[in-house]
């Protein structure tokens, strides 16, 4: 059966008992609580010597010695003062001293220095840095005081240290409160002149630019060029509407009916056209009675010829006449257009500047404002600084001198130890985590679960008793002695220590009082091995780990009881060539073994032990160690032997040597249904099982998966089952 190399089985999930697992919500507290469990030793430690540090440093600590004195730093009574006579000078007065100012000042480095000038003629030794980290300046409350205290471990100096702080904290008083009022006003005064000249130059400024450009102020120029605007547009359509009416009667005068129209307007040519045709009438009345020829209507054809010219001068000159007035209608009406135009121009142009010339006009009128603003300050300023110079200057006064102290302060211990105690075991958490972060083992079932290989179980951790290397049934004999020993006498307690001993061999393991919470994790690795492909379980199994102590061979032997005792036909073969432990484990004679069979002439039959009488548990332990492990394991014998015991036996395991370094592993499970590593949790280093794991995957062998062993755990009594004696037997290896 070739499983896949995954962290999941292809047909079901592996089950961990419900010691072995955890929720989201207390996960990460349990580990920490766990790791601080795991380093207790390192936190007592760190933490008790930075405590016997902490309690070395108390006890060594030299006594100190702290005065202190007052100084009255504003008057007490605000109404003393001469009355206020501007609105500046009240909103000052009520706004008082800046407290957390003035004690900055007092201690600048140009105070400090006065002060220790003075001291280093008492004490030339003096550390200037001590001084000032030792003075402190507080204020009393809310109340107008400043606390001024000094503590060093010489009475003496604590007491000159404070003299010397009055006689400097007053003198400074005295002057400040004369040269502050008096360096105030000489600044207002020189910058009023040049505020003045300021404002003047922007009043100048701005009555210039109105002159020039003919501006009020932003809004009214904007109505009024809205206005102009809006004017010309209405004459500009007017004209346009003439215009288009003059050309309208141009092209009729020029037409037919226009010229008709004309002619019938004249009243000369009316009169002339009145003429033709009365002397038409007349001729047309004597055709009736005369010939053509006759001399009355010759006469009157000379007349209507004469007529004739005058009727078409005068039809020209009226054409002519109507003909001019149209046109000089038109070029009247189109030079108004070019003079609107024009003027609509110009408009435009002041419109576009317009935005230019507010902005402007509006700069003036801030930096104006600004000016003025800043001018009208500083004259106030200057009238509320000569009523406050007017005023009674009040320095400070020194209401508690200093006392030289007689005691020493007392020392808060409690207070020093606990936090001592607190930093300690900061200390210690902290060396904890470090150690903690330095450990490259498996902490716990989820970092193995990261190694992406299936976790087919979980093994409670157990204390060893003499040592790892003694038999279970050499410990189930001393447990049994232990029990029988408090309940009998001394010469009793040897008799049954020798009679246990002499029935440790025949002796089951499921006869004695084994913890059931290690027994059900046995049955669960057991069952999780079945399930891993029910339809084709697994029948051979080689067990190794990445490196010596992981409790391997623990694991092969107790997997193989839990087998024999679910009804299976068990072999356990050691594999071990190189230190075989099973032997030990089922306190049996190692002279004949699996490397007798292999490399000598020994029967198989010879070699094989039955563990218990009646029973389907079978041993082969690993005989005589040869001088080349490796070359046996690999013979085409060894092949067929475990070819053998896969169809002789329900389940073989096989008790492997250590993967890395060596190919005793590989080669065994290349041949059988696969590998199953240990890992012991606090133990195997996570470097060291990675490469066991590559070089897996390098020789492509099956792997089954993983067993967590040696998981710590307090009790888990789930039905009322005395978890006492889980503590008594070995890991092993």
């Amino acid at each position: 059966m070739q499983l896949p190399y995954s962290s999941t089985a292809p047909n079901s999930s592996p089950v961990l008992p419900p010691w072995a697992t955890q929720t989201n919500s207390d996960f990460d507290i349990r580990r920490f609580l766990k790791m601080l469990q795991r380093r207790a030793v390192v936190v007592a430690g760190v933490a008790g010597i930075a405590m016997a540090v902490n309690i070395s440093g108390i006890i060594n600590q030299p006594p100190v010695y702290r005065s202190s004195f007052r100084l009255l730093v504003e008057p007490v009574n605000a109404d003393n003062n001469v009355p206020e006579l501007t609105t500046e000078t009240n909103r000052s007065s009520n706004q008082g001293l800046d407290y957390d100012t003035q004690i900055q000042v007092l201690r600048s480095p140009e105070l400090m220095t006065k002060l220790i000038e003075q001291l280093q003629l008492l004490y030339p030794d003096l550390n200037p840095g001590r001084v000032v980290e030792n003075l402190s300046i507080t204020r009393v409350g809310k109340t107008k005081i400043l606390e001024i205290s000094y503590q060093a471990d010489d009475p003496a100096k604590v007491q000159a240290v404070l003299e010397q702080a009055v006689q400097v904290y007053l003198r400074y008083s005295l002057a400040e409160r004369q040269t502050n009022l008096r360096q105030g006003i000489q600044f207002v005064e020189k910058q009023l002149p040049t505020l003045q000249e300021r404002v003047d130059a922007l009043q100048d400024e701005l009555q210039t630019f109105r002159q020039r450009y003919n501006f009020t102020d932003p809004d009214s120029q904007t109505e009024q060029v809205s206005k102009q605007t809006g004017s010309l547009t209405q004459q500009q359509q007017e004209l346009a509407q003439k215009l288009l009416q003059a050309r309208f009667e141009l092209s009729t005068i020029q037409g037919t009916a226009g010229g008709t129209a004309a002619l019938n307007a004249s009243t000369s040519y009316q009169d002339l056209l009145g003429q033709l045709r009365q002397i038409e009438t007349q001729i047309a009345t004597e055709l009736t009675r005369f010939q053509p020829q006759s001399l009355s209507i010759r006469i009157l054809e000379e007349k209507r010829a004469s007529l004739l010219p005058l009727l078409r001068q005068e039809a020209t000159n009226a054409l002519g006449v109507k003909l001019a007035e149209a046109t000089i209608q038109i070029q009247s009406l189109e030079i108004q257009q070019q003079a609107l135009q024009q003027t609509q121009a110009k408009l435009a142009v002041q419109t576009q500047q317009l935005p230019i010339l507010s902005r402007n006009y509006v700069d003036l009128q801030r930096e104006l404002q600004i000016a003025s603003d800043s001018l009208n300050r500083f004259q106030t300023s200057r009238e509320t600084l000569q009523i406050q110079a007017a005023q009674t200057e009040i320095p400070w006064q020194l209401i508690q001198a200093p006392a030289q102290p007689q005691v020493p302060l007392p020392s808060n211990i409690n207070r020093s130890l606990l936090i001592g105690l607190l930093i300690s075991l900061g200390l210690g958490v902290g060396a904890a985590m470090g150690l903690e972060k330095l450990d490259s083992s498996f902490q716990n079932v989820d970092d193995l679960a990261q190694t992406r290989l299936l976790v087919l179980g979980v093994l409670p951790l157990y204390k060893p008793l003499e040592g790892s290397s003694s038999s279970p049934f050499s410990r189930i004999s001393r447990w049994l002695t232990k029990r029988l020993a408090s309940q009998s006498k001394s010469r009793r307690r040897s008799s049954l220590r020798r009679s246990s001993l002499r029935r440790a061999m025949p002796l089951e393991l499921n006869q004695v009082p084994i913890s059931s919470s290690f027994m059900e994790a046995l049955r669960v690795l057991h069952t999780n091995l079945k399930l891993l492909n029910p339809a084709q379980p697994v029948r051979s199994v080689v067990i190794s780990s990445a490196q010596p102590g992981d409790g391997k061979s623990t694991v092969a032997f107790h997997l193989a009881q839990t087998a024999r005792t679910m009804g299976q036909k068990v072999l356990l073969i050691d594999t071990d060539l190189r230190r075989p432990q099973i032997h030990q484990w089922m306190q049996l004679p190692n002279q004949k073994g699996l490397s007798d069979v292999i490399a000598g002439d020994l029967p198989l039959r010879d070699a094989l032990v039955r563990a218990y009488p009646d029973s389907n548990f079978f041993v082969l332990t690993a005989g005589s160690i040869p001088a080349d492990p490796t070359q046996l394991l690999a013979s085409s014998k060894m092949r067929h032997l475990m070819e053998q015991f896969h169809s002789t036996f329900d389940l073989v395991i096989y008790d492997a040597p250590p993967l890395l370094g060596l190919a005793d592993a590989s080669l065994l499970a290349a041949f059988t249904d696969g590998l199953m590593l240990i890992a012991r949790l606090h133990k195997t280093d996570r470097t060291t099982f990675t490469q066991a794991i590559d070089s897996l995957k390098v020789s492509r062998v099956p792997v089954l998966g993983v067993v967590a062993n040696g998981l710590q755990y307090q009790s888990f009594d789930f039905y009322g089952e005395d978890d006492e004696s889980l503590n008594q037997l070995s890991e092993g290896d």
